[in-house]
């Protein structure tokens, strides 16, 4: 599935949601970054891009793939 027009916030969103299949609550959990700072991320409220190593690292070999290939390039923030 190709993502298209969407911000980087809005894909990290995505990815957790469709490609992670995760949770706010399950992605805390695996990452200890706590709920309101992730979902402000995602919202576009953070602007603070270290969060896409979270989204990147906790993908298989192929989910990382799709990540690197569809990440879009622009950032609402």
């Amino acid at each position: 599935m190709k993502t298209q027009k969407l911000t980087v916030n809005e894909f990290c969103k995505f990815f957790r949601k469709y490609i992670l299949n995760l949770t706010l609550k399950e992605f805390e959990n695996k990452t200890n970054v706590k709920v309101p700072t992730i979902s402000s991320f995602e919202n576009g409220r953070s602007t603070n891009l270290n969060h896409l190593y979270l989204y990147y690292n906790l993908g298989t070999d192929e989910e990382k793939r799709y990540f690197r290939e569809n990440i879009p390039y622009n950032f609402k923030g």
